[in-house]
């Protein structure tokens, strides 16, 4: 599905030149669940920046789904995330004066469904996250818990080929964090291709693969058994 060969990426300014990420190799592969994990300004944004279609890169290759993504245009690049990407932030990045159910559909919107299937995937997501009583509430009528969970639904609404989530426990207690990362582990069960930046050690066993990042460089890459904290997840 995602295939990255010696892929570089630098930030400049008129003093200095910044590697950002050093000759990045990574595959990624249809109902796999990563996480990536580093110090900060180690490159996990970066990273999740280019896998996401939002920054470009120096060199290297990035084959996603077989497609070259050097040669995308902005257009491109924008119909490819709409369809085939989606995205989980930490702050959630939800529009407080929508109504969770218009949250959710905003994709659906953009790729010019009809209402009445819009109405139908939105009710599906929102009984899938276990949000189907507060379809008509605002995201500040909601937990921080709650919230993400929204932004989830939004996220898998057009069930894109991959879920790239960045750091999607980082503003919650440990009790929501839990809630997140069972959905997380649920859906990636249920066939979800996820890529998850965290800095939550615990967390990141629930992935299958862990990924280590410093100074720009993949460090360890380590296939995840079955582990306690899965157990729980799940």
């Amino acid at each position: 599905m995602i295939k990255l060969n010696k892929l570089n990426k630098s930030y400049k300014n008129e003093f200095i030149k910044t590697l950002a990420l050093q000759d990045i190799d990574l595959e990624v592969y249809p109902g796999e669940f990563i996480s990536i994990m580093g110090p900060s300004g180690c490159g996990k944004s970066t990273l999740m920046s280019v896998l996401g279609l939002l920054d470009n890169f120096d060199s290297g290759k990035y084959l996603l789904s077989g497609l070259e993504a050097t040669d995308l245009s902005l257009d491109q690049r924008a119909k490819i995330r709409n369809k085939h990407i989606g995205f989980v932030f930490q702050s959630f990045n939800l529009i407080d004066s929508l109504t969770v159910a218009d949250n959710i559909a905003m994709p659906l919107q953009y790729q010019g469904q009809k209402a009445k299937e819009i109405a139908q995937k939105v009710e599906n997501v929102l009984a899938q996250v276990n949000l189907s009583s507060r379809s008509k509430h605002f995201p500040a009528q909601l937990s921080g818990g709650q919230q993400q969970r929204v932004a989830i639904a939004r996220a898998i609404v057009t069930n894109p080929d991959i879920l790239l989530v960045d750091e999607p426990t980082g503003n919650l207690d440990s009790k929501n964090g839990d809630q997140v990362m069972r959905l997380l582990v649920q859906l990636n069960k249920q066939g979800s291709t996820i890529i998850m930046v965290t800095h939550d050690t615990r967390y990141s066993q629930c992935a299958s693969k862990q990924v280590q990042l410093i100074d720009g460089k993949i460090v360890m890459e380590n296939n995840v058994k079955e582990t306690e904290v899965m157990h729980e997840a799940s």
